[in-house]
């Protein structure tokens, strides 16, 4: 904006009372991939220059610079309060081409009352280095750092003996990701391999043996699949012979040993530069009393596109053992295509080992009696065979692979669930009852079933036309979408009345509509994993899905469109609870969101409902729900957002109204919170818009009071302080005349505090928040909008006399009409006004609720509204795009 301008405009905004700064609340764990976060960790007392450099980051993207001085305060942090009390590990990945050996951590804490300083904090970072490390900096055992931290101050800092003006010409400390934890990460060991992610470089003394045709290194990669540390194999020739790594370290069990039996397991992530495949081996050595067995496993590759793929190598010991070593290898076969040449690499990452006795099922009966395993209980760490038919009973948690054998059938019993943190093989049969829960966060190979119970339909008088349908879909992948599937068992899916369709659909973006399955078969598929989909079915019963167990490390990609207007059916595609605030803000997925929030479906009423990610909503096994997009893309259903849980029914203790709408047939409600941090504007995460992905003839919504678009919000959240000065206008869309009745539930909102809905065309006011309290209207014609409606929260009565102006919305529905609802009967003037303060528009009226106003052809800015009526002047500002 042109500096004159920009300054006549503000000048203006300042004589309106318009002026204020609404800046987005920003995270502390940043990546420093925009402007935006480095600008909230650049403040400093130091005279080092602190920049944005958007291509210095670990993978090409942005990171915070920061070039240091010759007085050694070269710093860098964030005046902001931070949950101290959980937040007690600072992470921090960094790169600093300076001297400087170590950072210092200082600031301030506060009970909200007194500050206390934090001391110091000193940790050791590599200098004169060119890689990028990852650092935890545990600040559990400093007192200060407790309640809220709103000062932090990090130095990177030299020595008497290393000053800072010794740093090279043009070298830097990079920050590419801080990020606070609640604890310590688990010690980089996995069973018998220490550093399985390889992020240590001072462990590489671990990995020996010679190499002659080759280097062997330990390098970063940015898509690592732990960290950024991998083990690099280059070769400098063509393959001679095959040469292990030895990995030094041996594991002592001793005094204790496993017997002969005992699964030895090893997995390891690989990647190549190659277009064959190739083959590695892990050698496994088990010694006991001196004694040694060496027990090889190979394995062959089948990616040659150079993407990660992971090997897990099974081995069942031989011998007794209480001691435990492996070694790997890529193996030669004398001009095999198997073989490396010069010039090819390969790639591992994320070792993980295990070590499991054998434990087994033989009589039928339940996981929980000892009976069943032949008198003694499996231990947690276990390797479970189910060689006999059993039951679930209870939370069960393995950490040691299962297996199911041929003839067998594993059942988990409803409201209750399997855990397994490891691999598990079906050859067999599993169960999940409806109600039951199961993660697997190992390998998963064969198929599982899963039931779910639909209640019976409820009408909603057409105001949808989804009477009796349900949102959902397989929790399984690879589950039939067929005729054969309608028909069987207790599914009974619903044929339509002209014996053509199927009830069961999916959505189609392009069009915002619902395609069916049809009944001669023709469009016939399987259910996408990720994907939703409804169902009707010809009366209430069990639906029941077969399909391979959503395992994957990677978690579950969906692909969404932008097509039509953004909506997308999406599913759970886990046999567990999600929660559905993690999916929406997690960074890999919340750029593509419109907003951050899904719908799901409510059978009472018929009718999506919103649930902002600030609600954290747990979305049950299979359940579908919508999300609305910005552009097409790729959103990921992470592996680790999965927890057992009871039913989904969120209990709250926030401060909230929700006004509740009847219209005879069927109801609606809108809701409003009262948050600490929210404001009376839009807040991402938790506003919840009406669902407009199908139509809806009946609906019930409030509007935002700063800054309103005219969108309808089935959820507001609104602060929690100087709550009687909030008007809510609440808005009602009927298709057609029918009398509708009011009511409202008030919980947790502040003694003393009444609420009152005001019909503004009758001049009324109704207390609705004491018991039995409602209020009925007929509503004699078509009804879409506010301006007639209104909530307010005050100690005392209220009366016609105590109108409010700044309830009054001035909007813009679109670029040419200026709309203004809940205006008094009455003469009403407008004047609107261009940053330069030129009247552009001047017009009045008759006020009778709402006006809707033509505006000329204006050019794209900021305009000042200017309203004036026999209650006083009211100024709001527009944008025209």
């Amino acid at each position: 904006m042109n500096k004159k301008l920009q300054k006549n405009y503000l000048f203006i905004l300042a004589f309106l009372g318009l002026l204020s700064v609404n800046m987005n609340a920003q995270t502390h764990d940043q990546t420093f991939s925009d402007n935006a976060s480095f600008q909230y960790y650049n403040i400093g007392y130091g005279n080092g220059t602190r920049s944005h450099d958007p291509t210095g980051g670990l993978t090409g993207d942005g990171a915070f610079k920061l070039v240091r001085d010759n007085n050694n305060n070269s710093n860098f942090g964030f005046n902001d309060g931070i949950d101290a009390s959980t937040k007690k590990v600072i992470k921090i990945r960094y790169k600093n081409e300076t001297t400087a050996p170590n950072i210092q951590i200082k600031g301030k804490s506060t009970d909200g009352t007194t500050e206390t300083d934090l001391g110091t904090t000193i940790a050791s970072i590599d200098s004169n280095s060119s890689d990028w490390k990852t650092l935890y900096i545990d600040m559990s055992g400093v007192a200060a750092w407790t309640n809220s931290v709103n000062n932090l101050d990090i130095l990177v800092k030299g020595s008497v003996s290393v000053p800072a003006s010794g740093d090279a010409v043009g070298s830097a400390f990079f920050l590419d990701e801080i990020t606070f934890l609640n604890a310590m990460p688990a010690d980089e060991f996995s069973e018998f391999i220490p550093n399985p992610s390889f992020e240590d470089t001072t462990e590489d003394s671990n990995y020996t043996g010679n190499l002659d045709d080759g280097t062997r290194s330990f390098v970063n990669l940015a898509d690592a699949k732990d960290g950024v540390g991998v083990l690099k194999y280059e070769y400098s020739q063509d393959q001679t012979r095959t040469q292990y790594t030895f990995n030094a370290f041996q594991k002592e069990y001793s005094p204790s040993s496993f017997p002969i039996g005992t699964k030895l397991q090893v997995k390891m992530w690989v990647k190549t530069n190659r277009s064959e495949v190739t083959e590695l081996s892990v050698r496994f050595n088990t010694r006991l009393n001196g004694a040694n067995t060496n027990i090889t496993e190979t394995l062959t590759t089948t990616k040659t596109d150079g993407s990660w793929e992971e090997l897990t190598f099974d081995i069942t010991a031989t011998a007794e053992f209480n001691q435990m070593r492996f070694w790997f290898a890529i193996e030669y076969n004398s001009g095999a295509a198997t073989d490396f040449n010069s010039g090819d690499i390969l790639y591992l990452d994320k070792l993980s080992s295990g070590v499991f006795p054998v434990t087994t099922a033989a009589t039928p009966g339940t996981w929980e009696a000892s009976g069943s395993w032949g008198g003694t209980l499996p231990d947690q760490g276990d390797s479970k065979t189910v060689d006999a038919d059993l039951s679930i009973n209870s939370a069960v948690v393995s950490d040691g692979p299962i297996d199911i054998t041929t003839g067998n059938t594993l059942t988990i019993k409803a409201g209750h669930s399997l855990t397994l943190n490891s691999d598990l093989d079906i050859v067999g049969s599993l169960n999940l009852e409806a109600g039951a829960q199961l993660i697997v966060k190992g390998n998963s190979t064969g198929n599982a079933s899963f039931v779910r119970t639909l209640p019976a339909a409820t009408s909603d008088g057409a105001a949808t036309g989804l009477e009796g349908w349900f949102s959902m879909t397989a929790p399984f992948s690879g589950a039939a979408l067929n005729t054969t599937w309608a028909d069987a068992g207790t599914n009974n899916i619903a044929i339509s009345a002209d014996t053509n369709k199927r009830g069961v659909a999916w959505y189609t973006e392009s069009s915002d509509e619902f395609t069916y399955l049809l009944a001669n078969n023709s469009n016939a598929t399987t259910f996408e994993a990720g994907k939703g989909y409804i169902v009707k079915q010809s009366s209430a019963g069990d639906i029941s899905f077969t399909g391979t167990i959503n395992s994957s490390e990677d978690g579950v990609d969906v692909t969404v469109t932008k097509a039509g207007n953004g909506f997308n059916l999406l599913g759970s595609p886990y046999s567990a609870l999600v929660n559905s605030g993690t999916f929406l803000t997690d960074t890999d997925n919340s750029g593509l969101f419109e907003s951050s929030e899904i719908w799901v479906w409510n059978d009472d009423g018929n009718t999506y409902e919103s649930k902002p990610s600030g609600d954290n909503f747990m979305l049950a096994p299979g359940q579908a729900f919508f999300v609305q997009v910005n552009a097409g893309g790729t959103l990921n259903f992470k592996q680790s957002n999965q927890s057992i849980g009871g039913d989904t029914f969120q209990k709250s203790s926030k401060a909230e109204i929700i006004l509740k709408v009847n219209n005879g047939k069927t109801h609606r409600y809108a809701k409003v919170n009262y948050l600490n941090n929210s404001t009376l504007g839009y807040d991402n995460g938790y506003e919840g818009k009406v669902f407009e992905g199908i139509p809806n003839s009946f609906s019930v919504y409030t509007h935002l009071l700063e800054n309103n678009e005219s969108k309808k919000y089935q959820i507001q959240s609104l602060p929690s302080s100087n709550i009687e000065s909030m008007v809510i206008p609440v808005g009602i869309d009927v298709a057609e005349s029918s009398e509708i009745t009011f009511t409202l539930e008030a919980k947790n909102i502040p003694s003393g505090l009444k609420v009152f809905l005001e019909d503004r065309q009758e001049n009324t006011f109704t207390q609705l928040d004491v018991l039995n309290s409602e209020y009925k209207v007929s509503l004699t014609e078509v009804s879409n909008g506010i301006g007639r409606f209104y909530l307010h929260t005050k100690a005392s009565a209220l009366s016609t006399d105590n109108l409010f102006l700044n309830s009054v919305s001035i909007y813009k529905s679109d670029n040419s009409t200026l709309k203004v609802a809940g205006l008094k009967n009455g003469k009403a003037s407008i004047s609107v006004f261009n940053i330069l303060g030129k009247n552009v528009l001047s017009s009045s009226f008759e006020a009778n609720g709402v006006k809707e106003i033509s505006l000329p052809k204006l050019a794209a800015g900021v305009y000042v509204v200017q309203l004036t009526t026999v209650e006083g002047k009211l100024n709001k500002k527009i944008i025209l795009e």
